[in-house]
C-alpha cells in the first residue's frame, strides 16, 4: 500500500522564534511540490521527519537538527549532489538574504588554482553547506515564499 507524505499529521506543529513563526506542514509542501517537479514523487521527504517536532519538542534547536542530519542529506543522495537542484528545493535561489541560505554558491576563479587554465569543461561554481542557515528561522520560512507573478 503506498504512503506518501500526509502534511496533515504535522498540521499543527509551528516553531516560533524571534517573533516569527513557521508552519511545518506548508515548508513540507513547498519542498515536496519541487521534489516532484525536479525529480518525481516517490522521492518526497515524508512527514515523519518532522512528528518528533510535537509540543516542547518544536524547537530551532530540534529543526536545525532534522534538516542538517535529514533532510539536506537525503537531498544531496537523490540529487548526486547536484547542489543547484537542491538549492531550488530549498528555495536558495531566491532567499532574501545569503544568510539564510543552507547551500552557498561560490564563483570559482580557475586563475587562483591552475597556473594556466585547464581546457576542460569545469564547473563555474563551488557549493558549500551553510551551517549557521540551519540556526535561523527565516531560512525555513523563505522556503515556503514564492514569487508572485508580475501583472
Amino acid at each position: 500500500m503506498e504512503m506518501m507524505p500526509d502534511p496533515s499529521v504535522i498540521s499543527d506543529i509551528t516553531i516560533t522564534d524571534g517573533g516569527e513563526t513557521l508552519n511545518i506542514a506548508e515548508m513540507l509542501k513547498a519542498i515536496n511540490k519541487r521534489i516532484e517537479y525536479l525529480y518525481d514523487r516517490e522521492h518526497t521527504i515524508g512527514h515523519a521527519f518532522f512528528t518528533g517536532l510535537k509540543g516542547k519538542n518544536a524547537t530551532m534547536k530540534n529543526l536545525a537538527n532534522v534538516f542538517e542530519n535529514k533532510v539536506v542529506p537525503l537531498l544531496q543522495e537523490y540529487f548526486y549532489e547536484d547542489y543547484e537542484k537542491i538549492q531550488l528545493v530549498l528555495g536558495d535561489n531566491d532567499k532574501s538574504s545569503d544568510d539564510y541560505k543552507f547551500i552557498l554558491d561560490k564563483k570559482v576563479n580557475e586563475n587562483e588554482i591552475f597556473k594556466k587554465s585547464p581546457q576542460l569543461d569545469l564547473h563555474e561554481k563551488t557549493y558549500e553547506i551553510q551551517k549557521g542557515a540551519f540556526d535561523k528561522i527565516r531560512s525555513y520560512i523563505e522556503i515556503t515564499e514564492t514569487r508572485k507573478a508580475e501583472e
